[in-house]
This record gives C-alpha cells, structure tokens and sequence, in this order.
C-alpha cells in the first residue's frame, strides 16, 4: 500500500518535490466512525503527503476506480490506487484523500490496530536458505518494485535482468536467453502485460520457467496460467524471505529438470 501511494506521489512530482511518510495511532470516535463505515475504536493512521501537482475536483471521485489513469499511455496501469485501496478495505481499513491543485495531495490510511501482543519474527538473512545463484529476468513498471525485489535477489547471489514492461522483457530474454533460468513477470504492465508476454516467451522457449507477479489475481485465471505453463505465483506484497524461498525452488527445479 505505501509502495503504491509513494509511487504515485513520485509520478505526481515530475520536477522534484517532497515526499513526507508519517505514521500514528489514532482514535476514530462513534460519529466518524459511522461516517466512514468503521467500528469505533483505536487505529494506525499512514500518510503519504507529497508536494506535487495535486488532484483537480473533476478527477478526485475517480482516483481509486480500477484502470482509471491521468498518466500518458504506456507510464501507468491506473491499478495502483486500486489496489492500495481493496487492499485497505480487506484488512478492515478506510482510505482517504485531501487534494489541493498546484499544492499537493495527502493519502491517509487507517488500519485496526492490533489487539495482540507483537510477535518478535526472526530476521531475514541469507542465512534462512540455501545460497542461490544464477541470472533472473526480473519485469514489473514499477520502479520500486522493480528497486526493492533486485536488491534483494542480488543480495542473496543472484544476477538480475530489469525490464520496465512486458516488450523490453521479451527483448531481454531473447538477448540472454542463453543465461536467464526464470522470468518474473508482472501481471499488469503497458506494452504486453504479464500474461502476454509470458506468451511470447513460450513461443520462443517451450521450457522457459515463469513466475507471475500481482497484488490480485483470480483464481480461474490464475488456475488457466497454471495450466498453460505458469510455474508460479508471488502475490504482491511479498517479503524477502517469501521471495527468496520462491525463487530458490524455481531454480533448483530447472537444475534438477523438474
């Protein structure tokens, strides 16, 4: 969620700007939280404030539809506010937005807060799996993403190929196909999506191995790419240990011809 409000707090700062993260435990009385559709009770309050060039009121009802994008074609999927927002809304959460055109925009996210005791998770090191190496073609438009998951394959050994798109993915993979072992694949990207490409990489290599990447997929979709010959599945937002786990048994697959 805060990856893609930062995203598009980013986008919406072309010529540089502010991006302000804060984060508080709040409480949401009876009357607002009526208003907002919530029980009452304590929450996690997130902002994403940045100081760009603001919603204009025409736009702001729209923001969250699915698709809905003010960005040129090919800069975004208009799915990144979406998702932010069903996934807020599936963890009982409420998400608004303040709008000033030429004076910035302000998403603020409200969560339960936890009424159990924090449980102490042991930290992720290359420790916790084998070493894994070897060259992973790695597609997703969104730069974070694209920053976050090749830091951490890199960090565990593993040489990485970045594309910004399904099409530059394709073309890496024919450049390299001699070294790539796997290709992950975002599901919605401009300029053949996930499932596009990973058509054309078939049809190139019967034997390539993918892994689909998304925040949502269905599951009759998601059963019709297993059955064309989808390896996998990384549903987003995946921690590093989810990611390395993955990826290690993919690899180890190949190897072993499986």
């Amino acid at each position: 969620v805060l990856m893609n409000l930062s995203i598009n707090a980013k986008d919406a700062m072309p010529q540089g700007g502010t991006l302000t993260l804060a984060g508080s435990m709040v409480e949401v009385g009876a009357l607002e939280a009526e208003q907002e559709g919530l029980p009452p009770g304590k929450y996690v309050e997130l902002s994403v404030e940045d100081t760009g060039e603001g919603i204009d009121p025409q736009t702001l009802p729209r923001i969250f539809e699915p698709f809905f994008t003010t960005k040129p074609r090919g800069k975004g999927t208009g799915l990144g506010l979406a998702t932010a927002s069903v996934i807020v809304r599936d963890h009982g959460g409420h998400i608004e937005v303040d709008s000033e055109l030429g004076r910035g925009t302000t998403f603020r996210v409200f969560l339960p807060a936890a009424q159990v005791k924090p449980v102490v998770r042991p930290r992720v090191t290359q420790d916790h799996y084998s070493p894994v190496k070897g060259t992973v073609l790695l597609a997703d438009d969104e730069e974070l993403v694209r920053y976050a998951t090749r830091r951490v394959l890199e960090h565990a050994g593993v040489s990485v190929l970045a594309a910004e798109d399904g099409a530059k993915a394709v073309e890496l993979y024919i450049a390299n196909r001699d070294k790539v072992e796997l290709v992950i694949l975002d599901l919605d990207m401009p300029n053949l999506n996930g499932e596009q490409a990973f058509k054309r990489l078939v049809e190139l290599d019967p034997d390539v191995k993918v892994i689909i990447s998304s925040g949502y997929v269905l599951r009759e979709r998601e059963s019709q790419l297993r059955k064309a010959g989808v390896y996998g599945f990384l549903n987003k937002p995946y921690d590093s240990m989810t990611l390395m786990t993955t990826i290690a048994k993919a690899l180890r697959e190949r190897r072993d011809g499986s």
